[in-house]
């Protein structure tokens, strides 16, 4: 007998990899089911009582759950060394078993604490904890997809073509609707591609159309799709486990202007403190600063400043009102608004300029070395940013808001003004209607929102530095210099090639995408779609009230505007080329005549 259990030991000894590599398998499958019944728990409107059902399928998928954690422990070499490293799901572990053992064998759930065994409120915290666990789960799957020969660029756009791909499914389904219906899948692929990719345009109001579980993950959509699924992943990965591969570190790396691939945890955990930092305080203002309107309740209210201060600070342009900030009450609102500036400037500025200007490390060796500036991408952000809000205030205080009789005077014209210039880098909110501002006033703000936000921001557009390094270089050869220089610094050859390669590439995708919609959208003038799609590409989610109006294949093609935006051409053009073959062969140089 125990001849044959050591047998058994060694045979599990030496097949622990294949075992472990299926039963990944297996829980991820898991891992889908569940998802699954939270989509047919939540996004259905059901007639009869199911509460037993979803109890029993909730608990059969945490036995799934446990039945792993103790098989994986079982297979452990180092079993405390195991329990350990997996500190975090082990916590959970123990979090279900206590609950478990109370429950069955006591009556008693801790859970029932918080909300009562036959309420809505603990059905959903049993299915949020099993979200997390399928979430964990899903996070340890990096490893094998960062080690693999997926690009990072290829990864980085796939994971917007999941989160498009799961909001567009969940919006659709009636549960998440107000008059629990199904919703059209265009609208729905629309609202879910504009809120992934901060965008803001809408085909329908969404306080009309989707209920507080549909603006719940509106909500979702825009966070996430703000600060990057893969940034999330990552963190988690690294957080419940040994990190992430080189190439991946990489990529994190070169997208949030890290000095060195070693602190890829603590950049990531730095950006996300700030992240939700910042948008805790603005909620916590937000709620100060709402005056008398009139909310049904404090819990709506709470949601109200949620949704948008996320949706300000993420660049989203996002809004509860049915008619935005033109609403009654928001117009004047002058302290709200000048919160909402706040934010948006601060999501559009870039998370490397904001750890730059407010990190305490960096404040410290500023005070300890006076002559020790901004980084000379935190000087482009912020002062570019400066003046080009500048010359949006002005051009919309002389040229729209000072002209119409029906806008506030003094102070109450300023802060307009300087509102509706924030929001033309990326965010898209609007306190006056747009339908019918003069062409003058058009062309400016297309290019506000073409030219967009900060490098590795929340903002969209083609980025200021890409426009500085632009400027900079045509500067240089007119005054006849060799190199461009910025800032006594001297700017790469490389950086130019690629900057003008980003005008050049986004300047004629615009077109196109104009050029198309006036084949689809006959009925409307064709600087109102330029406009449109200068807004869908610059993730700004600014109309001239066009939106609604929009054909099928009109929003289809503005969904891929948006895309095509979020995660830039020259990123989709890596994507898909080919990887460079070194060339040794040099060749003799030409003179081409140009102009």
């Amino acid at each position: 007998m125990r001849q044959f259990n050591g047998n058994i030991g060694i045979w599990l000894f030496d097949k622990t990899t294949t075992i472990l590599k299926w039963n990944r398998v297996v829980i991820n499958l898991v891992g889908f089911a569940v998802f699954a019944l939270m989509i047919a728990r939540y996004g259905f409107n059901y007639e009869k009582d199911l509460s037993h059902f979803w109890v029993l399928s909730i608990r059969a998928f945490y036995g799934m759950y446990v039945f792993n954690y103790l098989f994986r422990l079982l297979l452990a070499r180092k079993r405390w060394t195991f329990f350990k490293e997996q500190w975090f799901e082990s916590g959970l572990f123990i979090l279900i078993l206590f609950n478990a053992i109370s429950y069955f064998v006591f009556s008693i759930s801790h859970l029932q604490k918080i909300a009562p065994e036959d309420g809505k409120l603990y059905e959903f915290l049993l299915l949020l904890l099993l979200l997390i666990m399928a979430f964990i789960e899903f996070v340890k799957s990096l490893n094998f997809i960062t080690s693999s020969k997926i690009k990072p660029t290829t990864l980085f756009i796939s994971s917007y073509f999941l989160l498009i791909g799961i909001g567009a499914g969940l919006l659709m389904l009636p549960g998440f609707n107000v008059k629990y219906v199904f919703l059209d899948f265009y609208d729905a692929l629309f609202i879910s591609t504009s809120a992934t990719c901060i965008t803001g345009l809408s085909t329908l109001t969404i306080i009309d159309t989707f209920n507080f579980k549909g603006q719940v993950l509106i909500l979702i959509l825009f966070q996430i799709g703000g600060i990057g699924i893969l940034t999330f992943a990552s963190f988690f990965a690294t957080f419940i486990r040994k990190g992430l591969g080189i190439k991946h570190q990489i990529m994190m790396n070169e997208l949030f202007d890290n000095d060195s691939i070693s602190g890829s945890f603590a950049l990531l955990k730095r950006i996300l403190i700030l992240l939700f930092g910042i948008e805790t305080l603005g909620v916590i203002a937000m709620m100060l600063l709402w005056g008398d309107y009139p909310f049904d309740s404090f819990q709506q209210k709470l949601f109200y400043s949620i949704f948008h201060t996320v949706s300000a600070f993420c660049n989203a342009g996002f809004s509860l009102f049915e008619n935005g900030f033109e609403t009654e009450g928001m117009q004047n609102a002058y302290l709200f608004q000048w919160l909402i500036i706040g934010l948006i400037i601060l999501g559009s500025l870039g998370f490397p300029t904001l750890r730059d200007v407010f990190s305490p490390r960096r404040l410290r060796e500023r005070i300890k070395m006076p002559w020790k500036g901004w980084k000379t991408s935190t000087k482009i952000s912020v002062y570019t940013s400066a003046v080009l809000l500048v010359l949006g205030t002005v051009a919309y205080y002389f040229l729209e808001i000072n002209k119409s009789p029906d806008t506030p005077k003094g102070l109450g014209s300023f802060t307009l003004a300087v509102f509706q210039s924030v929001n033309l880098r990326s965010c898209g909110m609007s306190a006056i209607s747009l339908e019918n501002i003069t062409p003058p006033l058009v062309m400016i703000s297309m290019f506000l929102m073409f030219v967009g936000g900060g490098s590795s921001s929340l903002a969209g557009g083609i980025k200021t530095s890409t426009f500085i390094v632009t400027v900079t270089a045509i500067i240089s050869t007119i005054r006849g210099r060799k190199e461009a220089t910025l800032g006594r610094r001297t700017i790469s050859n490389e950086l130019i090639y690629r900057a003008f390669a980003v005008i050049l590439f986004s300047g004629n995708f615009v077109l196109i995408v104009a050029t198309i919609l006036s084949f689809t959208e006959t009925d409307i003038p064709f600087l109102k779609l330029v406009f449109e799609s200068v807004s869908a590409f610059g993730n700004t989610g600014l109309s001239m009230g066009i939106t609604p109006d929009l054909s099928n294949a009109g929003k289809v093609i503005l969904s891929i505007a948006m895309l095509a935006g979020r995660v830039g051409l020259l990123t989709l053009a890596f994507s898909l080329s080919s990887k460079e073959k070194p060339n040794t062969v040099r060749y003799p140089k030409t003179h081409i005549i140009i102009g």
